[in-house]
């Protein structure tokens, strides 16, 4: 059975974006993990990344995130589960939607 997903754009754009401005540089490249599995009833996305020893992330904080998750919050109003990571300079975003 096909299911079409509607997601606002740019929703996600806010976790690749911070990958990539927070990424740590190995042997010259930065690289992160970028998954999106969308399996009816639910849509998983996954983005990991190592990051900079200088930069002290804490989970939930900055404008972005916070930004995302009032959009998350008015779209998807307790149906979605955002688990934010940071251990040993690899930091996890996981966003969970429930349809």
């Amino acid at each position: 059975m096909h299911q079409e997903v509607l997601v606002v754009p740019m929703i996600l754009m806010t976790f690749v974006e911070n990958a990539f401005k927070h990424g740590a540089l190995v042997n010259g490249f930065m690289s992160a993990i970028i998954s999106l599995k969308c399996n009816a009833p639910k849509l998983e996305f996954l983005v990991k990344n190592k990051v900079k020893e200088s930069c002290q992330l804490t989970a939930g904080h900055g404008a972005g995130l916070d930004n995302t998750k009032k959009g998350l919050d008015a779209t998807f109003p307790a149906r979605y589960i955002l688990a934010l990571d940071e251990n040993e300079n690899l930091y996890s975003i996981k966003l969970t939607v429930k349809f």
